[in-house]
């Protein structure tokens, strides 16, 4: 193909000429770019997600201080509310109190310790631990009921485990004998 045969035949047909050296260079633009608008596409939905995110976050911390004033006051009453495995005495004076007040008689109490955090916590000054007690009294069955109801109702978290109703030893009398181990929620 001479120089000559080439301009008569862009003179004879300039717009099919000119057409697909357009396409040409059109497809050339769309392989070399289509690359770079998925990625375009997929930064846009990204920062799309990310201001969705910050805009849900704005809304939520409307009054953020009083809601966190609030969790803080709820906080002081559950810690006002856990027994001390290190307080021994004032643990079960606990119960001896109930005793006192409902009329059954505490044949035998023990705190068997508590159970320790989890091995890996490092720092065990915020974990609430259950501190475990063996117990064992004798009554009637309304002041049996009255004093579990005391403990479940009373100032601290109480959680049974098990427990056991027998009639007493004596079969002349309606006196029962429970036994029953529980956790009281607590800190070291």
């Amino acid at each position: 193909m001479s120089a000559e045969t080439v301009i008569s035949t862009f003179k004879q047909y300039p717009t099919l000429i000119l057409c697909g050296v357009l396409s040409v260079v059109v497809l050339v633009a769309i392989v070399v770019r289509g690359g770079g608008i998925s990625d375009a596409r997929e930064r846009l939905d990204e920062l799309t997600r990310e201001g969705q995110r910050m805009d849900q976050n704005i809304s939520h911390s409307v009054d953020l201080e009083r809601h966190v004033a609030e969790l803080r006051g709820m906080m002081g009453d559950v810690s006002a509310r856990l027994v001390r495995s290190s307080e021994l005495a004032r643990n079960l004076q606990y119960f001896y109190r109930f005793e006192s007040e409902t009329g059954v008689s505490i044949t035998s109490l023990d705190q068997r310790g508590r159970v320790e955090a989890g091995d890996d916590d490092e720092d065990d000054d915020g974990a609430y631990v259950p501190v475990r007690y063996e117990l064992a009294i004798e009554g009637g069955f309304p002041d049996i009921l009255e004093f579990v109801y005391r403990i479940e109702n009373g100032r601290h978290f109480a959680r049974f485990n098990q427990f056991e109703i027998v009639r007493g030893q004596r079969t002349d009398s309606m006196v029962m004998r429970m036994a029953m181990n529980l956790e009281l929620l607590g800190r070291p």
